[in-house]
């Protein structure tokens, strides 16, 4: 059993160790024969080919979400179900046709990163459109009708806590403010806020008793169904309600019928299907993090003993453990103190705030009790913000992640038998703090450019010996440069380079300055501290050229350098454009073997004089997908060729890395 909590868990996010998960469910669950055949048709279904929608021209809004910044809504129609963005206010089940146009859903382009398109595809969501149109129209009556009901009533009855209604009550946190979201994912106690299976498990439980009062029978079960059903409909289907309310309908069939299922069994079998209805769910945090905690917290039972307060130590440590890879790779780092908070958080909401929600929604009067009560909470938030201390850990996928789970299931193994738990302890600490020192073992050196909205390349010496950012890119409000360079467990930076001042080059400096240490920040204002004189950190070395002419233009004025990289010489441009190409020509030697191709690919520069002069193998083209200026240039990229270069492009490769080892270099690219 706890190889297949491990390969579920973990192996789950790579689909070719999704048989040898079969295999251990199979072997380990009593009802062999049973599973067998439903792991065998959902593997057929999983395999059956599905052609997505293009584009959908009306149908019926499934779920609206008016408090983003942005709003949007999905739209359900006969051809698919996209997710649509409009100014337009509209309220789920109303009927709609739109004029749009479709927005592109590929992943970020960073390794590791984020694909949102295989997230829409998770969730059953065939694209992006933008609306330009939207004209209502008469339909016959939908179950989606229920939950627009529900938020016209919540919008013209609640003022004070219509967030809170709208997060608790229809699973939708687009009315939370900025800082709040922030301060409860600082705080490590997010999930409370995204209705999961424990609201559903307290709205259940509670039923139930009441029910029991009345009804023991069928009629007890059935209304509990209905009810289960409803809060599915109205709650949008989220992954954790899902999971909650089949599991829970499963466990009344169990008992009902006396099936002899063990809530592993069905919590297993739910999670099969899943998969097997869209093999996308494997990389969708929202059902690792629900199926994996729950499997996690089911076969942990055994360790919750003791008194009251140790059961639920040791259920909160539990859940940050299980969930911990998964919640670093999202945010970059966790709450030290996130168990404490989740305890005090847990007790207040299940205990207080949420039954408070549930009863105000039924009896408005209740409201300023409510809002009282939430005053306090977030004042709580802000006073408890001040001793958050955050601990910045990336476990990466793989075998790595594997290893973590394994001496995770052995620590409570130990703690179970209660025998070698210290050396079990030790070990488990060991390994991460390992994986935290995991740059300082690193024998290789590589050089990215990061898939941004500009420039940004990092340049990593063998054992940490020194680290170089050479620009930011543009702001960017998701921090993805941040989060990629945190994936590579990178905490400190030798050398930030900003070669001008335009913001598609320094935006996001703030960002990497406020996350990493940085020990020189070296500008085109203040470049002549380094200039002309070849300097070293770690294994690398790199030359600075002064400023051969005044230029004006901030463009030519970019810092202009060459790093030697384990025996190959790059040559960075920033964004210099002919002049300084045809100033530089006359005043220094400017060969390597690795161009940054200046200005993103510009017809303004790579001159073929000054493609010529550098003569290099081998081009980085700072152009992504998404640019306004259509950079790069198709004269430029044939320049390239006809000079013998062989051009990686953002918008073709995404973040392209290359790594050394012993000398000879190996290049992969996020984009296949």
């Amino acid at each position: 059993m706890l190889f297949a909590v491990v390969f579920f868990v973990y192996g789950g996010t790579f689909f070719y160790l999704y048989a040898v998960s079969f295999f251990f469910f199979l072997r380990l669950f009593r009802y062999d024969k049973v599973l067998f055949a439903f792991a065998l048709f959902i593997c057929l279904v999983s395999l059956w080919p599905s052609q997505p929608a293009e584009a959908v021209d009306e149908g019926v809004v499934v779920h609206s979400e008016r408090g983003r910044e942005h709003p949007r809504f999905r739209l359900k129609g006969d051809e698919g179900t996209f997710v649509v963005y409009s100014e337009t206010p509209v309220h789920t089940g109303e009927a709609v046709r739109i004029e749009a146009t479709r927005g592109e859903t590929a992943d970020d382009g960073f390794f590791g990163g984020f694909d949102y398109g295989r997230h829409l595809r998770a969730e059953g969501i065939d694209g992006v459109l933008f609306a330009d149109d939207i004209e209502r129209i008469e339909r016959p009556f939908t179950p989606y009708a229920l939950r627009g009901a529900i938020e016209r009533y919540i919008e013209r009855t609640f003022a004070e806590t219509k967030a809170y209604m709208y997060t608790f009550v229809l699973a939708e946190r687009s009315f939370f403010t900025e800082d709040l979201t922030g301060s409860v994912s600082r705080l490590g106690i997010a999930h409370f806020f995204a209705v999961s299976g424990l609201h559903v498990g307290l709205l259940s439980a509670a039923l139930y008793k009441g029910l029991s009062l009345v009804h023991t029978g069928w009629g007890r079960d059935v209304v509990l169904s209905v009810f289960l059903l409803l809060f599915l409909l109205v709650s949008g289907f989220q992954v954790s309600v899902m999971r909650a309310v089949l599991m829970a309908w499963a466990l009344l069939l169990n008992k009902r019928f006396s099936l002899g299922f063990t809530p592993v069994d069905v919590l297993a079998v739910l999670a099969l299907a899943f998969i097997g209805m869209r093999s996308e769910w494997l990389y969708h945090s929202g059902f690792l993090l629900s199926f994996g905690v729950s499997l996690g917290l089911l076969l942990m039972r055994p360790a919750f003993k003791g008194g009251a307060f140790r059961r639920v130590f040791t259920v909160a440590w539990t859940a940050f453990l299980i969930s911990m890879p998964l919640v670093l790779s999202m945010q970059g780092g966790v709450n030290a103190w996130a168990v404490g908070f989740n305890m005090v958080y847990g007790v207040f909401t299940t205990m207080c705030f949420l039954p408070l929600v549930y009863l105000t929604f039924c009896l408005p009067f209740l409201e300023p009790i409510l809002a009282l009560a939430a005053g306090v909470f977030e004042r709580s938030l802000n006073v408890l913000g001040l001793t958050v201390f955050t601990v910045a850990l990336y476990i990466p996928a793989g075998g790595v992640r594997l290893v973590y789970y394994l001496l995770l299931a052995r620590v409570y193994q130990a703690y179970i038998l209660n025998a070698r738990l210290f050396r079990a302890v030790c070990v488990f600490a060991g390994f991460l703090l390992l994986v935290a020192l995991s740059p300082f073992l690193t024998p290789y050196t590589e050089v990215t450019m990061f898939n941004v909205r500009g420039d940004a390349f990092l340049l990593r010496d063998a054992f940490n010996r020194c680290n170089i950012l050479i620009d930011t890119g543009e702001g960017d409000p998701h921090d993805s440069l941040v989060r990629a360079i945190q994936r590579l467990n990178v905490r400190r930076l030798d050398y930030v380079f900003l070669t001008h001042r335009h913001t598609d080059h320094y935006g996001e400096y703030d960002d990497v300055a406020a996350h990493f240490s940085i020990g020189n920040t070296v500008t085109n204002v203040d470049q002549d501290r380094y200039e002309d004189e070849v300097h070293a950190c770690g294994a690398f070395s790199f030359y600075i050229y002064p400023l051969e002419w005044p230029h004006r233009g901030e463009n030519d004025r970019s810092i202009l350098m060459w790093i030697d990289v384990a025996g190959e010489r790059y040559l960075f441009t920033g964004d210099i454009e002919g002049p300084r190409e045809r100033t530089i020509l006359d005043t220094y030697e400017v060969g390597a073997d690795v161009l940054k191709v200046p200005h993103h690919g510009s017809i303004t520069s790579s001159s073929e004089a000054f493609l010529r002069a550098v003569s290099a193998d081998t081009a980085l083209v700072p152009a992504d997908r998404d640019n306004p200026f259509d950079h790069p240039h198709p004269e430029v990229i044939a320049r390239l060729k006809r000079g013998g270069m062989e051009a990686f492009t953002l918008a073709e490769d995404g973040s392209v890395r290359f790594h050394y080892i012993f000398s000879r270099r190996f290049e992969s690219t996020a984009f296949p």
